[in-house]
């Protein structure tokens, strides 16, 4: 003969059954529709230029952030946010600092520091869709809107003759693309005889 299970016992495995239907049925119905839209639509999905806020000058103090910068790019049509970073002495180069996939320039402040710190004007941009930036391509045209952001910031006297690009994961696909399309990005490397 077999010893009841006490009732807090059987309660405990009903809610673990229960459960573990819930996670089937999420993972059969809920996810085969979420992967790809996340995939899809960007985090700023429908937003329209300009219809963002950005950072207020207190804050932007307090990260270290000396100008933000909008950046109008295309086509198709897109606002680029831009944060720049400067360092305590004049700076060495300029690297421009992106993202990831479904992230923001927000995530890369400490990388930017960093860059800051060891003698490099840091620009932390929001790429297409993302963070505070409008538009829609994933990566069809991140190369060449970065191409019109570095445009822009030499307009503004902020590139050196020295740049650079830091990007992690979708950030670093799109540095990868604006190396290869940008020929300021080869003016630093050495000749060979």
């Amino acid at each position: 003969m077999t010893a009841k299970k006490p009732k807090g016992q059987r309660w405990t495995m009903a809610l673990l059954l229960l459960s573990g239907l819930l996670v089937i049925t999420g993972c059969t119905f809920f996810f085969p529709y979420w992967i790809p839209t996340a995939i899809v639509y960007a985090p700023n999905f429908g937003r329209q230029a300009g219809s963002f806020e950005e950072a207020n000058p207190e804050q932007l103090k307090a990260w270290g952030i000396k100008q933000q910068i909008p950046i109008s790019v295309g086509p198709p049509p897109a606002q680029i946010s831009a944060w720049v970073m400067e360092p305590p002495q004049p700076a060495r180069g300029t690297v421009l600092v992106l993202h990831g996939i479904r992230d923001s320039k927000t995530s890369m402040r400490g990388m930017g520091q960093l860059l800051a710190n060891g003698g490099y004007r840091s620009v932390l941009i929001d790429l297409r869709g993302h963070g505070l930036s409008s538009g829609l391509t994933y990566g069809v045209v991140d190369s060449q809107d970065l191409v019109q952001v570095l445009d822009a910031i030499d307009r503004q006297n902020l590139l050196t003759p020295s740049i650079g690009v830091f990007g992690c994961s979708y950030g670093a696909a799109a540095a990868i693309q604006l190396a290869a399309r940008d020929p300021r990005f080869g003016r630093w490397l050495p000749s060979h005889p």
